[in-house]
């Protein structure tokens, strides 16, 4: 899952998911293979994101991201 980034204090990068649940059932079960869960938190391509997370003092930067890019969709479309 990528994760867009604005305005907290998290290095951009993959994390594994750590759960519990997730080493109980690798002990109960001793799978050959295990592939833990993760996440890429990423600070540029908004649009590539599966999800958005930002400090409340950024929201009107994400709005304004989100306004500019509507601008730009109008521009480009003929009929009014």
């Amino acid at each position: 899952m990528k994760i867009y980034n604005l305005g907290l204090e998290i290095e951009s990068g993959k994390y594994k998911y750590k759960c519990e649940n997730f080493d109980k059932l690798v002990m109960k079960f001793s799978p050959q293979k295990v592939t833990p869960y993760t996440v890429e938190f990423m600070e540029t391509d908004l649009e590539k994101a599966d999800a958005v997370v930002f400090d409340i003092e950024k929201k009107i930067d994400l709005i304004v991201i989100d306004l500019d890019k509507i601008e730009k969709r109008i521009l480009k479309t003929e009929d009014e």
